[in-house]
């Protein structure tokens, strides 16, 4: 479960700022949901609580460095709304990655140039 904290309106776009509320962790999301799709989340407002998933964009990294994150998979097949996820834990939080990127994967990568989109 997320608080929504911010968000930052750009001409298509969206910054919002979430905290996890059962780790504290507050993270930022690239929100383009109003331009994909017809379906988005103009609803959310700031304070309330909403139950989110966090899709992370990255390459893998053949080892961990300065720019990468430590990913245990735990799910291999995750299904949100039609895409095919797979589930990682990063320290104590829930994120997802497509699957079609890292099915060869056996259970821990590295990604580095994280990116966050709340889905």
């Amino acid at each position: 479960m997320y608080e929504l904290i911010s968000v930052q309106d750009y001409d298509i776009t969206r910054l919002v700022k979430l905290r996890n509320l059962d780790s504290g962790t507050i993270e930022e999301c690239f929100d383009d949901s109003a331009v994909v799709s017809g379906e988005n989340f103009d609803f959310m407002e700031v304070g309330q609580k909403y139950e989110c998933k966090i899709k992370l964009f990255g390459k893998v990294a053949e080892e961990a460095n300065d720019k990468s994150v430590l990913c245990t998979i735990v799910d291999r097949n995750i299904i949100i709304g039609t895409q095919n996820m797979v589930k990682v834990i990063i320290k104590e939080d829930d994120y997802y990655i497509p699957q079609k990127k890292y099915q060869i994967i056996l259970t821990k990568i590295y990604l580095s140039s994280i990116f966050r989109e709340r889905t």
